[in-house]
């Protein structure tokens, strides 16, 4: 049986992955966090989405 410490490391495990398995969400999430909130324009133009 796996404590709840584990079953937290596992689930915070899990949750980076999906963060980051994609390289677009990843880019946008470094960007929010170096740059503060933004709105859907600025992030477009920055990071060159459609």
């Amino acid at each position: 049986m796996k404590s709840k410490a584990h079953t937290r490391v596992e689930t915070r495990s899990s949750l980076l992955d999906t963060l980051f398995l994609s390289e677009k969400r990843k880019n946008l999430l470094l960007l929010l966090k170096k740059e503060g909130p933004k709105n859907s324009e600025d992030i477009k133009d920055v990071l060159d989405f459609p």
